[in-house]
């Protein structure tokens, strides 16, 4: 599989979707891809760029319609519904579209010398890749407009401080971390995952009783698998 601006690497189940869009990996839809893998790490093979911002060009004479438009094609690419695990692993600078992706990984590891922000207030715009909605979820409603209406460049530590990133790493340590950490997730059963990740991810998301119904359904489901089947009986013989 090939994708313009993105390297896909796979190591022991785990893949690594990273951005690679010279100079400095200004984002746009392309870059998006999948692997069929257990994990997936959201990177970059940039030295000093995670994601620069979206690609402005893009905007030149853009009107409501084809906004509208555009941003449902974001909306459509949102990582909500996958299935498998994922990380985001952030060095060098990160804005833009590309760090909105991020709010939708369920952890986000981050280099000591990360910079983080949204800073489309400069351009009198709003982060549209569903990050108004999901930074609320991540970091509380009030942190959440103070991060947008400050548009600061924040250092990885503040980042950190506010709950945008959930471990920090010397920049040399962060990609053998994600990727053994990846690997730990990775030898969990795939259907085990998917199902925790929809039930918070999902779940989350719907009335109370809704969600609990959709916790049962999910339950239910997991009880024809053979990895439960299994993992009930070997745990009885244990014990």
């Amino acid at each position: 599989m090939a994708f313009e601006y993105l390297n896909l690497s796979v190591a022991n189940k785990v893949g690594w979707v990273e951005y690679n869009r010279l100079p400095f990996n200004g984002f746009n839809w392309e870059m998006l891809g999948q692997e069929d893998v257990r994990v997936v790490v959201l990177s970059s093979t940039l030295d000093n760029y995670f994601s620069a911002a979206t690609d402005l060009t893009i905007f030149d004479g853009i009107r409501p319609k084809k906004m509208r438009e555009w941003v449902k094609i974001c909306h459509g690419h949102l990582m909500q519904n996958a299935h498998n695990p994922l990380l985001a692993a952030i060095h060098g600078m990160a804005v833009g579209g590309g760090l909105e992706l991020t709010s939708h990984c369920d952890f986000c590891f981050a280099a000591e010398d990360a910079k983080i922000g949204q800073l489309e207030i400069a351009i009198n715009f709003i982060p549209p890749v569903g990050t108004t909605q999901t930074l609320a979820c991540l970091i509380g409603r009030p942190k959440a407009i103070k991060f947008l209406y400050d548009s600061k460049i924040l250092s990885a530590i503040k980042a950190l401080d506010i709950g945008l990133v959930d471990k920090l790493h010397p920049a040399e340590e962060l990609r053998p971390y994600v990727q053994s950490y990846a690997e730990s997730l990775a030898s969990n059963p795939t259907k085990v995952l998917a199902a925790i990740r929809r039930c918070i991810t999902l779940g989350g998301g719907m009335p109370f009783e809704k969600s609990l119904d959709y916790e049962i359904e999910q339950a239910a489901a997991l009880t024809d698998t053979p990895d439960f089947i299994e993992g009930v009986k070997t745990f009885l013989e244990k014990n």
